[in-house]
């Protein structure tokens, strides 16, 4: 690992141990072997020198290896925002087929989450006036020089 050149340009910079360990868990990972400590146990047969759980875990703790290493497992990178909203799709697709199917479960999630959903509203409504409630000298109001 460079780290000179890691300090100077603010990237992370992988080292040709962690391009080859990384191509090995790769191809472990598509063949069904998932988990890290496999994928350490296959590097002592596949690489010169094999790679410990204690170095993974040094790797895993320096800044912008958790991003280089989602570039080859964008199954790690986590759920994004477009993840969610094809999630929230799906599931108001299928609840309007169910309905449309008259399928009682659907009927059953959707007053579920119509009464969740106004619930919140209520609650957001709330606390809202609440807060507007409050005395001007809880600092939601600032005074003028004026009325000082």
């Amino acid at each position: 690992m460079d780290t000179l050149t890691m300090a100077l340009t603010g990237q992370f910079i992988a080292d040709k141990r962690m391009e080859d360990f990384r191509k090995l868990a790769r191809n472990q990972y598509d063949s069904g072997n998932l988990m890290v400590a496999g994928w350490c146990k296959a590097s002592n047969a596949a690489m010169k020198r094999g790679i410990s759980i204690t170095e993974w875990r040094q790797w895993e703790a320096l800044d912008g290896f958790q991003e280089w290493w989602a570039e080859t497992f964008p199954e790690f990178g986590g759920i994004t925002i477009s993840d969610l909203r094809a999630a929230e799709h799906e599931f108001w697709s299928g609840m309007v087929e169910g309905l449309v199917a008259r399928e009682p479960w659907a009927f059953s999630i959707y007053a579920k989450a119509a009464t969740a959903q106004k619930a919140a509203e209520q609650h957001n409504e709330s606390q809202l006036e609440e807060w507007l409630e409050e005395s001007p000298a809880s600092g939601w109001i600032t005074q003028t020089a004026e009325a000082k």
